[in-house]
């Protein structure tokens, strides 16, 4: 995480002041908007551990627990704050953004191994210390793409992150599950094959009003994505259109077009 806040945090440094409102690759984010974003992230993410070190991992009443499930209303109040935010914060933005980080990495360099495990509160969901810190990295190092999409043609992820991120995809995916509400007769199993350098590979198999992640079994799969590892983070975190990647030879796909598209309108992201 250190890694990819001083990285966001340099690159916006270096930028003129007049492009700090260029549109970001997060639809309706200025890039400015987004420094505000993650920085108000962690400075909820310090309360929220600073909480579950006491032994409260419950919602506020500022910040009560939210269905999973797409959510534009709530992308768009997020996005307000955000602008919000942005302004208030002025020319001090950056400093903000890296002394709350700073803030956070004292926190999280004195824990002990059974305090990571500790319950902690997350909008989403109830989770642990260490999972709403890969939950931050996560969230870092997406955005970090989202502001450089905003200047660059083709933006990178950063190395570090991508397995992170691959890490991450499950808690993804279940925030932005759309299927809730689904019948079905059989469960429907997809693959996934990460290529070099990780050679991962596992599989998500519906199973009506919910889901799981497994490891790839025997059971035929009704469709296979394959690629590199940053393509599978970009694709299924959603921000880079499948059937772009497909296109351009960066996501191969085997298996019935009909149920990918089911498979991609189920999980919508957030």
């Amino acid at each position: 995480m250190k890694l990819a806040s001083d990285n966001i945090a340099d690159y916006f440094d270096a930028l003129p002041v007049e492009q700090q409102d260029t549109p970001s690759g997060a639809a309706g984010w200025g890039l400015g908007d987004l420094i505000a974003h993650m920085s108000g992230g962690t400075e909820g993410t310090i309360r929220d551990v600073s909480r579950a070190l006491k032994g409260d991992a419950g919602p506020l009443p500022e910040a009560p627990f939210r269905k999973t499930g797409p959510d534009p209303e709530g992308r768009a109040r997020v996005a307000q704050r955000g602008r919000e935010s942005r302004e208030q914060q002025a020319d001090a933005l950056s400093a903000n953004f890296r002394e709350r980080n700073a803030q956070l990495f004292t926190i999280l360099d004195g824990l002990t191994e059974e305090q990571w495990d500790m319950p902690c509160f997350h909008v989403l969901q109830l989770t642990t210390i260490r999972g709403l810190t890969l939950t931050r990295i996560a969230e870092i190092g997406l955005h970090s793409w989202d502001l450089k999409s905003g200047i660059e043609i083709a933006p990178k992820l950063l190395p570090d992150i991508v397995p992170t991120l691959l890490e991450w995809m499950p808690t993804w995916f279940t925030w932005g599950f759309d299927g809730q509400e689904q019948t079905l007769a059989s469960p429907l199993r997809y693959r996934f094959e990460v290529g070099e350098p990780l050679n991962w590979s596992w599989d998500v198999v519906a199973s009506g009003p919910g889901f799981h992640f497994e490891t790839p079994s025997s059971d035929p799969a009704l469709a296979t994505y394959r690629s590199d590892p940053e393509t599978m983070a970009l694709v299924f975190l959603h921000r880079l259109p499948w059937k772009r990647a497909n296109a351009q030879g960066l996501l191969k796909i085997d298996g019935d077009p009909a149920e990918v598209e089911t498979f991609f309108k189920w999980f919508t992201g957030r």
